[in-house]
């Protein structure tokens, strides 16, 4: 079978590409179905949300069946914050406030006082602040009993 007439883009010519990587050989046999089809493009979104809004944003995922699948992304979370100095609390997961209900305790804080609310670097400046109150206070009341005792 040689083929009868052979169809290709100009436009690739003038690209520099290789036209017959873009050209189709039509030989006696071929039919419409032989040819090569485009892949269907078409995605259903998820769910009853028609709009790709901020919330249910969606991306086209292609199955290993090859039909293309809409997936719908879930919007990531900053997670929980130190309440002094409101960096990311390290060690805790990061995801939506509904979603701490499932986890385990041992996923939600950290072993410490302090654990799930405050980082590390804030309690120990914390403990050292009360140290040092109570080192002054301990210091005026020794001071005012010398001043007593002359």
């Amino acid at each position: 079978d040689r083929p009868i007439f052979v169809t290709c883009s100009p436009a690739l010519l003038l690209v520099g590409r290789s036209p017959l990587k873009y050209c189709i050989l039509f030989t006696p046999n071929t039919t419409l179905n032989s040819l090569p089809k485009m892949p269907d493009s078409r995605v259903t979104r998820v769910g009853r949300q028609p709009y790709n809004t901020k919330s249910k944003k969606a991306t086209p995922i292609r199955t290993p069946g090859g039909k293309l699948v809409s997936q719908t992304i879930v919007k990531k979370s900053k997670g929980p914050r130190c309440s002094d100095c409101k960096i990311s609390l390290p060690g805790i997961k990061h995801l939506k406030s509904s979603a701490y209900r499932n986890l385990k305790k041992r996923e939600k804080t950290v072993s410490r006082a302090y654990g799930g609310s405050c980082c590390a670097s804030c309690v120990r400046q914390r403990i050292v602040r009360a140290f040092l109150l109570e080192e002054q206070k301990a210091v005026k009341k020794l001071l005012a009993e010398r001043s007593a005792a002359k």
